[in-house]
């Protein structure tokens, strides 16, 4: 008797440990597949963030290799325009001319 009292304790004690465990394990299971679902997303968001650096990079690359070269002719073009014209008027302003 005291043997058969044990047996229906521990089958309660199962039943009752069954009913906890099954909600925490779907619950649990239903988190590790929305934390795999938010991993690819964000793995997708990486991937696309690498793609566009790649293209700002090689834009910029492009960019710098065609217009550097015409700044810099502007900019001395400007630079010798500029002590040009100040030469021209040091001569005036001095009543002198070179």
């Amino acid at each position: 008797m005291v043997l058969v009292g044990q047996v229906r304790r521990f089958e309660r004690g199962v039943e009752e440990l069954r009913t906890q465990a099954v909600p925490l394990v779907l619950e649990a299971r239903a988190a590790v597949d929305q934390a795999s679902a938010e991993f690819a997303r964000v793995e997708a968001v990486l991937e696309d963030t690498e793609s566009v650096t790649a293209t700002v990079d090689s834009a910029t690359k492009l960019a710098q290799r065609a217009f550097a070269n015409p700044v810099v002719k502007v900019l001395a073009f400007r630079a010798g325009t500029v002590s040009g014209l100040r030469r021209l008027r040091e001569p005036a302003e001095n009543g002198h001319r070179r």
